[in-house]
């Protein structure tokens, strides 16, 4: 039995999910442009080997991220 309550809260979340997506709709091209350069930024940094000073300064600046995962 309670292996389909997400399914039912997926089915009550649909219709405020369509409409935010509608409003949200005119955003996605640069959302994606967005995101497309975030991704070749972290390819940049991965193959330069400044990925980890990045990661180094997350840890310092905010050491709750060590506690995560």
């Amino acid at each position: 039995a309670r292996l389909g309550i997400p399914f039912i809260v997926a089915a009550f979340a649909i219709e405020p999910f369509a409409a935010f997506l509608a409003r949200f709709k005119k955003h996605l091209r640069r959302v994606e442009q967005v995101m497309g350069g975030l991704l070749v930024l972290t390819g940049v940094l991965f193959m330069t080997g400044q990925m980890s000073r990045i990661a180094q300064w997350l840890l310092e600046t905010f050491p709750a991220f060590a506690t995560i995962g």
